[in-house]
């Protein structure tokens, strides 16, 4: 059901209770939900229907900035309410410690999965490049994202341009649907220096690996992340890695290990790295970042946690629901 208003302006009293309607009918162990805006409601409906256990889990945040106080007093009325929690990775885990207030014996990391068999039906960098219309001579650096401003695009391309006027060899691809960041205004970017011939916008992915399989460095420069499946499918598909040091992104990029760290809003310090990746590629970095992933995103790593995540919670729940405890400890203390 689309909720058109934002949470904090009040609940949708008529979603709650068609939601506890469904869960009645449905009859769960366990119901998982994902972030801020869905959980309210899915938590909600959850125990009016008497649903046993309630897993929150935390995908991600457009923003690092800290939640305001009246939101941390909500996350942590909120908190008692759900019997597990995930993250993505231990970033997020450690926010659900500061913010909502959760034990860390209460958080489980299950990583993002990825469907590497798509990312192994990429096609070669030459078909991948065809099929993009991308220039088979050139040293392509290139991004994979949603360009929204929290992504600082802007920054990437200051980055290619001191770089580009001494290696003509050099172009930037960006894929991704614009989102707040206008593709006239980065051609305009571009074209202050000169390089708008090689800038290549190519809108809206829907095949990332191929888009990936074009680039010889991905980069990442976001001022936040949670974890990103575009770093996991670059490193999936052998291709170097630079990132900025924010948000989950060191967790999957070890500087100088399973790829390269750089400073957010800092656009001379990502060209010298850019620099140095490019002049000076290092195969077994990208093997380690290749393993990592390998062993760490698969869809199969990620399902076995799950697994083991609702069969234990189930067990708990059915026994005494994490509500049904706080309520007992309440009248307790009274």
């Amino acid at each position: 059901h689309p909720v058109d208003r934002h949470p904090t302006q009040g609940i949708e009293p008529k979603l709650v209770l068609s939601i506890a309607r469904t869960l009645r009918r449905r009859n769960p162990d366990v119901l998982h939900v994902h972030n801020w805006s869905t959980s309210i409601y899915g938590i909600a409906g959850a125990r009016l229907a008497g649903v046993p256990a309630v897993i929150y889990e935390f995908g991600g945040l457009s923003s690092a900035a800290a939640p305001s106080p009246k939101r941390q007093r909500l996350l942590r009325t909120l908190a008692p309410q759900v019997d597990h929690f995930t993250a993505v990775c231990r970033f997020l885990g450690d926010r659900l410690e500061r913010y909502w207030g959760v034990e860390a014996s209460e958080i489980s990391i299950a990583p993002t999965g990825v469907d590497f068999s798509q990312v192994d039906r990429a096609p070669e960098k030459d078909k991948a490049r065809a099929q993009f219309n991308l220039p088979q001579d050139a040293r392509i650096i290139g991004t994979v994202s949603v360009l929204r401003p929290v992504k600082r695009i802007q920054d990437l391309v200051e980055a290619f341009a001191v770089l580009a006027k001494a290696r003509p060899e050099l172009h930037l691809a960006l894929a991704g649907a614009a989102r707040g960041v206008s593709f006239d205004d980065l051609r305009g970017q571009a074209a202050r220096h000169g390089l708008q011939d090689r800038l290549h916008l190519l809108g809206r992915v829907e095949d990332t690996a191929s888009a990936h399989a074009c680039f010889d460095v991905f980069v990442n420069c976001s001022e936040f992340e949670g974890l990103s499946n575009a770093i996991i499918e670059a490193m999936a598909l052998r291709i170097p890695v630079v990132a900025t040091a924010v948000g989950g992104s060191p967790e999957l990029v070890i500087d100088g290990e399973t790829g390269r760290l750089v400073p957010t809003r800092d656009p001379q310090a990502l060209a010298a790295v850019l620099q140095d990746v490019l002049t000076h590629p290092n195969a077994d970095v990208v093997e380690r970042a290749f393993d990592k992933v390998r062993q760490e995103c698969s869809i199969d790593t990620m399902v076995d946690a799950y697994r083991d995540i609702y069969n234990q919670t189930a067990r708990k729940g059915v026994a005494e629901s994490r509500w049904q405890r706080t309520t007992n400890n309440f009248q307790r203390l009274r």
